[in-house]
């Protein structure tokens, strides 16, 4: 098993090495995971967690690209409440998003920025058949990030998004402004169309 995990690292490797720049008329695919959590009023009932995101672009030159990306934020909160008993609230945060981005140079290393705006969904979890709130809403996002050959650091904040109007499970959230701010690690693999 470890010798098949090591080979399929390894061609994926030798793969990427060929393509390592944004190119004009490319294909990229990314996925990234990290910690994200909740900034503003939300914060108390969604504080941190994890975060998933993935992307398609497309490049227009070496150095701009557009595309689309799927970003999930998993988020936790711990309550120790007045009457000495702890009380857990889970919320999932995604975003839909068409998106640009700017490379600043054609280099194995290189920094880049990125905004996008789409689609937004807050929900609490379904819980023994009963079915979480959910609010869909507006969503924009901007992100910061260094590109080392086939992996990339990001950071990226997404705003926008509201709390369910009347939440299932926990009340004192309702209707809030939700801001995630996410720092990941990603892969990206390009396919040169040239």
């Amino acid at each position: 098993m470890k010798k098949s995990i090591f080979t399929l690292v390894a061609i994926i490797c030798a793969f990427s090495f060929s393509s390592l720049s944004a190119q004009k008329n490319a294909i990229a695919f990314g996925g990234d995971f990290g910690w994200a959590n909740a900034l503003g009023e939300f914060a108390n009932s969604g504080s941190g967690g994890l975060n998933i995101s993935g992307h398609i672009k497309y490049g227009l030159s070496d150095k701009l690209q557009v595309g689309g990306e799927y970003n999930a934020s998993f988020l936790v909160a711990l309550d120790d409440g007045s009457n000495n008993s702890l009380s857990v609230s889970l919320w999932g945060v995604s975003n839909y998003s068409a998106k640009v981005w700017y490379t600043f140079f054609d280099k194995k290393v290189s920094p880049y920025v990125s905004a996008g705006l789409g689609l937004s969904q807050v929900g609490e979890p379904d819980v023994n058949d009963i079915e979480g709130a959910t609010r869909f809403g507006f969503d924009a996002s901007g992100e910061v990030g260094l590109k080392i050959g086939y992996f990339y650091l990001a950071y990226r904040i997404h705003g926008g998004a509201r709390s369910p109007k009347e939440p299932v499970f926990f009340t004192g959230i309702a209707d809030l402004p939700v801001t995630t701010q996410n720092f990941a690690i990603g892969l990206r693999y390009t396919i040169d169309r040239d």
